[in-house]
């Protein structure tokens, strides 16, 4: 016996080909006729579903491993970082994601209570080393009972790929491992969550921070060979904030944090070192809407290290060790300008201090970024961007890293359920370190991406 949902499916189906069908049988005599009414059925996405979408991809990498050498030779069953491997990307990517609000019917005690399931299934052609599939699960939730607001935004991801590293014989950049660190076996944990309280035109809002790597990837002692080490960052505090005009709040901040490096194996590095910390940071920012068109949404403020252990000496020399407790400066910022109903331009920053998945170092990571979007047309949208980022790992190492992006596309909607999209990017790996190492191409690279990709909502 078929189930009543078999049933329902074969009567839509029906349906559908009665509906297409009626034109083509008047057109062949049936003129004199009247038609049969069918009905149309149309599917609706019912409310508790809010997104339902496939994405199919296909890009030309040039440089897949972001290398900068060329490697004459492969050892067996080695995977080894050469200039120019090229290939292929197939990726497949659907998504759903379910709000449960409607369901439960709570919309005066819950805004949001969502979850979201969106893996990527990527295939390299020309190197089964990297392909992989990615599993990405959010969570949110969001409350308000005046005059408390609740939000918390979980993404877990677990990505199936290769546990061996790669080796890059004379070294590589930071973003060379940072990328191909990403196709490699492990998990993921970001959690953000805040509970703001306000108290008039003044609010306060206690928040906590998670972001989290637990890498799988095997260690091996083989020269060039890439180790990843586990690492996180873990962080709360409380902003004070005042609302000087409408939309637009000033803060003072408090974080106190712990970021955490594993150390390699003792038979890979017996001095055992990592550069655990603990920090605290004061913050000043400005949240909110100045004009209709110019939103802004930054902090800074300085930084207070604390290492738990030695760290590295400075430059290698075992007579200048680096200071455990330094002071720096944290900072982020996005700005966003919406001149017209048809552009919109995105500028972000951070910089921060972050412990490396290589082992033993810290580094200062400063992130540029830029994206303008405009509506040629009620269906053709042009993409713009550029992006410039920076890994200083001065003292504890003589590395000075920087990769440019810049990146360029079309996305035009077939219909309101379609759309189809081009792009090309275009990076650039340099070596800035101005002294102490001789100038070396392994670290630099250069890397072309173009793609085309269609993606169905339903």
């Amino acid at each position: 016996m078929k189930s009543k949902k078999t049933s329902s499916w074969t009567r839509i189906a029906l349906a559908s080909f009665l509906a297409a069908a009626c034109p083509v049988l008047t057109s062949a005599g049936e003129a004199g006729k009247t038609p049969v009414a069918v009905e149309s059925i149309t599917w609706q996405k019912p409310a508790w579903l809010s997104e339902l979408s496939l994405g199919i991809r296909e890009s030309y990498d040039s440089n897949i491993f972001l290398a900068g050498a060329e490697i004459p030779t492969t050892p067996s069953g080695a995977v080894v970082g050469a200039r120019n491997v090229s290939s292929w990307i197939t990726t497949v990517s659907p998504k759903i994601g379910v709000n449960f609000v409607p369901l439960l019917g709570t919309q005066d005690l819950l805004q949001v209570l969502s979850i979201g399931y969106a893996p990527d299934f990527v295939i390299f052609a020309n190197e089964s080393s990297e392909t992989y599939a990615s599993h990405r699960l959010t969570t949110s939730i969001k409350t308000q009972i005046e005059p408390v607001t609740l939000s918390l935004d979980n993404a877990f991801t677990y990505i199936d790929g290769s546990r061996e590293g790669v080796i890059y014989p004379d070294g590589a950049s930071s973003f060379t491992n940072g990328t191909v660190r990403e196709r490699r076996d492990q998990w993921q944990d970001r959690l953000k969550a805040f509970a703001k309280i306000d108290l008039g035109p003044v609010f306060v809002r206690p928040v906590v921070s998670l972001t989290y790597y637990d890498l799988a990837t095997s260690f091996k002692n083989i020269p060039g060979y890439t180790n990843y080490v586990d690492r996180y960052d873990l962080n709360g505090g409380a902003d004070l904030g005042y609302n000087v005009i409408k939309n637009l709040a000033l803060l003072l901040g408090y974080r106190y944090g712990h970021q955490y490096q594993e150390a390699l194996p003792v038979w890979l590095d017996a001095r055992q070192f990592t550069v655990t910390n603990d920090y605290q940071r004061v913050l000043f920012g400005v949240e909110g809407k100045v004009f209709s068109w110019l939103k802004l949404e930054g902090y800074v403020g300085p930084e207070f290290k604390s290492y738990t252990g030695d760290r590295p000496s400075e430059g290698g020399d075992p007579g200048r060790l680096i200071p455990k407790n330094p002071t720096d400066v944290y900072g982020e910022a996005t700005v966003t300008v919406t001149p017209t109903a048809s552009d919109a331009l995105v500028v972000k920053y951070k910089r921060w201090n972050w412990v490396s998945s290589t082992g033993r170092n810290a580094y200062l990571e400063t992130v540029y970024d830029a994206s303008y979007r405009h509506q040629l047309t009620d269906a053709l949208q042009l993409e713009l961007g550029a992006r410039a980022a920076q890994a200083d790992y001065n003292p504890s190492a003589l590395r000075n890293d920087w990769d440019y992006t810049f990146s360029a596309g079309l996305r035009y909607a077939v219909s309101a359920n379609l759309s189809v999209d081009v792009s090309y990017a275009y990076d650039i790996g340099r070596d800035d370190q101005d002294a102490g190492v001789p100038a070396g191409t392994w670290r630099e690279f250069y890397r072309n991406v173009v793609s085309t990709g269609m993606q169905w909502k339903f």
